[in-house]
């Protein structure tokens, strides 16, 4: 064979097929289980230890309790009242608190806003002695200046009120000498104007002896100090001669003016400006 053949004295090795996993567990002959039939066992194996530990544990009293709890209503009409009463008292409660920190809060701003007019009171105390001598004195002039406008304006309105009350409506010519000054002075556009309490006084009668049923009415009243100012409102029944026009027996009225001023408790001026134009179309009527 020449070069081609094998070398003497070397023996060749026969390779020897590798153990199988079969001959090695011992189980040769059996196929080996494949992984569906691994993972069923083991969930066989899992189901048979949680049976044999329940089976094993006895039961206690809680879960006993609760195997033993009615089952819970589904009825949608049913209503629980203990917790609808318990919501409730938990809404009263939270009102109640709510109520009760405003009421603090309230009290305290109250406490504020009275400190703050004490510290304001006692700083205009400190700066009016700190005030010059004269300065003090102009203020209390004012201040007693005010207070008497305030006084006149209640007596002006005061006199002005029964002017028109007593001695118009009613006809009382007795409190014409405590109401008014003896130099009254009555100016008006009537042609009626006169002077003193007589001149007054034959002017109001000659009014109600015109009109019965005679009513002055104030509609408004503006008073500053001695002076007040006064829309009002006449009427009456034409029972008598008036401006000239014997009666018609039709109910007349018609708007004026008057200013009053007052001094020494008494009515001395009297300005009234009326709407004559209206009376006399009223007068002319028949």
């Amino acid at each position: 064979m020449g070069f081609f053949g094998r070398k003497k004295g070397k023996k060749e090795k026969k390779e020897e097929p590798l153990p199988s996993s079969s001959t090695s567990s011992g189980s040769a002959g059996k196929k080996a289980p494949t992984t569906d039939e691994a993972n069923q066992e083991k969930g066989n194996c899992a189901s048979n230890n949680s049976a044999n530990t329940a089976k094993e544990a006895p039961l206690s009293s809680h879960n006993v309790s609760l195997m033993q709890e009615a089952p819970l209503n589904t009825d949608p009409h049913y209503h629980d009242d203990s917790f609808l009463e318990e919501s409730q008292n938990r809404i009263s409660d939270s009102l109640f608190n709510a109520e009760e920190e405003a009421g603090k809060v309230l009290h305290m701003d109250m406490s504020v806003v009275g400190e703050a007019s004490a510290v304001a009171q006692q700083q205009q105390q400190r700066q009016e002695k700190k005030m010059p001598k004269q300065q003090q004195q102009l203020q209390q002039q004012q201040r007693d200046q005010y207070e008497e406008d305030e006084r006149q304006r209640e007596v002006t309105r005061d006199l002005v009120k029964k002017f028109i009350s007593d001695i118009w409506n009613r006809g009382e010519l007795e409190l014409i000498s405590r109401v008014c000054s003896p130099k009254i002075r009555f100016n008006g556009n009537n042609g009626l104007d006169k002077i003193g309490h007589e001149g007054f006084a034959r002017m109001v009668a000659t009014i109600h002896a015109a009109l019965s049923d005679y009513h002055c009415e104030i509609h408004s009243m503006v008073v500053e100090s001695n002076k007040a100012f006064c829309r009002l409102r006449f009427s009456g029944k034409h029972t008598g001669n008036l401006l000239g026009y014997k009666a018609t027996g039709n109910v007349v009225s018609w708007m004026g003016a008057t200013e009053f001023t007052c001094a020494k408790g008494q009515i001395m001026k009297v300005w009234e400006l009326g709407d004559m134009k209206t009376l006399e179309e009223q007068l002319q009527a028949r």
